[in-house]
């Protein structure tokens, strides 16, 4: 990932046909070694929602990777309170998982 980011021109927020950016696909998956490279870029966009209103952010928490959340929420400008096209925001993505609890305490009370 490194390497490939050391080439001229690389857009690190370039979505694929649905939207998807590099660390909105790290993140969904839970790999939290792509996403940390993926957060140190200059201009990468922590908020960039592919087509169905989902960021980075939302496909961590409905995946339960708390660590991933919690790198996210690091970032300054991350918006806690994005809902996608659905309306379901962060801290109720992982509630299927029965992760709810666990996505609310890593939004550190900033989901209130």
């Amino acid at each position: 990932m490194k390497i490939l980011l050391e080439e001229d021109g690389v857009d690190v927020n370039k979505a694929n046909n649905r939207g998807s950016t590099p660390l909105l696909l790290a993140a969904a998956e839970g790999h939290s070694e792509i996403v940390k490279i993926l957060l140190e870029e200059d201009g990468v966009d922590v908020n960039k929602a592919n087509n169905r209103g989902s960021t980075p952010l939302l496909w961590a928490a409905g995946g339960g990777h708390l660590e991933i959340m919690k790198m996210l929420l690091e970032e300054d400008g991350v918006d806690v309170h994005k809902a996608n096209n659905q309306g379901f925001h962060a801290v109720v993505m992982g509630s299927s998982r029965g992760s709810f609890r666990d996505n609310e305490d890593a939004l550190g009370g900033r989901w209130c």
